[in-house]
């Protein structure tokens, strides 16, 4: 059988955390009377650390943070529109625009014509499937697994529910140049391989991820 060659999702098929980027400056700006903007992003990064046992990864998780960062920063006085613009922010993020990456759609159409992929992407599970739809791609994906996290404990089942079609060999693909790329998935396949793809070199691109960010 062809090798299965798996696909993350954010930042490498779509931008994701230039999004969130955007939405970091415009929260730090916000608290710009309260707190040094560095300091803001500092306690915001903390506190989505600290959620994630909570809320797990994703848009919504992201802007709890930032309300309670907010909370934290200004001792509880944080005004009820400076609350309400923090929602819009997650809001919008909400609406981010999905395009795909040049050559994405080429690649996997090209791709799907002779073996199957799989979309392997974590986060919440309504967030990530919006976005897998607008994207435009869900039909070049044989499979596709929405998953809390990418280590190998909870990936494992996901791809075991494919083991009819198990592959001789899996590949995995992800692009990055500032995130550390997990271990395979596919623990139980005979061989596995890991494919690095070139991620932006922009200086924003090398800014620690947000939590809301799926492809840490």
């Amino acid at each position: 059988m062809p090798a299965l060659i798996a696909f993350d999702a954010d930042d490498t098929l779509w931008e994701n955390e230039i999004y969130f980027e955007t939405a970091k400056d415009r929260f730090k700006h916000l608290l710009a009377s309260d707190r040094d903007p560095e300091w803001t992003e500092r306690e915001l990064y903390e506190t989505e650390m600290r959620n994630l046992a909570h809320f797990g990864y994703g848009i919504k998780s992201f802007t709890l943070s930032m309300i309670e960062t907010a909370l934290d920063l200004t001792k509880g006085e944080v005004t009820g529109q400076q609350i309400r613009q923090i929602l819009d922010y997650g809001k919008e993020l909400l609406q981010m625009p999905i395009e795909p990456l040049p050559h994405v759609e080429e690649v996997l159409a090209h791709l799907s014509r002779t073996r199957p992929l799989m979309l392997l992407t974590k986060g919440d599970l309504f967030d990530q499937e919006a976005k897998i739809a607008r994207s435009g791609l869900a039909d070049h994906f044989t499979y596709i697994e929405i998953v809390s996290e990418k280590t190998r404990k909870p990936t494992r089942p996901c791809c075991n529910a494919t083991a009819s079609s198990q592959p001789a060999f899996a590949w995995w693909a992800i692009r990055s140049n500032r995130i550390s790329c997990p271990s395979s998935p596919w623990a139980g396949a005979p061989s596995t391989s890991l494919i690095t793809l070139p991620g932006p070199t922009n200086a924003s691109s090398l800014r620690r991820p947000s939590a809301g960010n799926t492809t840490k």
